[in-house]
């Protein structure tokens, strides 16, 4: 999946804003959890989160997706 260059300034946007905004969500229920049960919890939590997304994640970036990028970025820095 490619996005054109006109694209990618609102593609990263939009990325910046979901990411920005699930901070304070994650920060509150933290807390709660930290409150109720211990701070291993939370901890425990987190770690498989991103363990999980990255095994999620993986199959998405193939190499061969992770080159087509680089060529179209190479591409669009060489027509700049």
């Amino acid at each position: 999946m490619a996005i054109s260059i006109r694209m990618r300034g609102r593609v990263f946007a939009a990325l910046r804003m979901f990411s920005s905004g699930s901070l304070p969500a994650g920060a509150a229920l933290g807390g709660v959890l930290a409150g109720a049960f211990g701070l291993r919890l939370p901890a425990l939590i987190g770690g498989a989160a991103i363990v999980v997304t990255g095994v999620v994640i993986a199959p998405v970036l193939r190499t061969s997706v992770i080159r087509q990028a680089s060529g179209l970025a190479t591409a669009a820095a060489e027509s700049a």
